[in-house]
């Protein structure tokens, strides 16, 4: 199955119209907007073409969209100085970016955290906290950052 809306986001990457898209495969500008819109589909052959055109993987059409990226989401510096076809653009790109942060969060595994919950007198738990990660209570901690993600 082709998603069409997986069309249409490798036609706006490419700054391509529909009709540019058609041309470059031999078919109408409606049966790419038939196709984005869902309502249609294209032969095999016409598929790979349309693939090679967008440069993508066949595979990327047959993906599901997992979620909605809204436009409005993107600020532009100058938003009416940018061009409509550069923030479908830019939204693209971000859409893609979203799937890719959404779906690599789902394999991420964060370690276990070896740090203590330390409530009370501040000195009391900085003491507990230096025993714990084994730093000398007379050392000034060079780097608290990099400790701390170490540990």
């Amino acid at each position: 199955m082709i998603y069409g809306a997986r069309v249409e986001q490798a036609r706006e990457l490419g700054c391509l119209t529909q009709t540019e898209v058609a041309e470059a495969i031999q078919v109408q500008q409606t049966a790419i907007a038939r196709l984005e819109a869902g309502s249609m589909t294209l032969s095999d052959l016409k598929m790979d073409e349309l693939a090679r055109v967008l440069g993508f993987p066949r595979q990327f059409f047959e993906r599901e969209v997992p979620e909605f990226f809204p436009v409005g989401s993107l600020e532009f510096r100058a938003d009416s100085a940018t061009p409509a076809k550069e923030r479908k653009r830019a939204h693209q790109y971000a859409s893609i970016i979203f799937e890719l942060a959404a779906s690599l969060s789902k394999q991420l595994k964060m370690p276990p955290m070896r740090l203590p919950r330390l409530a009370g007198d501040s000195e009391i738990a900085a003491r507990q906290l230096r025993s714990d990660l084994a730093i000398s209570p007379k050392t000034p901690i060079k780097n608290l950052t990099a400790t701390l993600e170490r540990a």
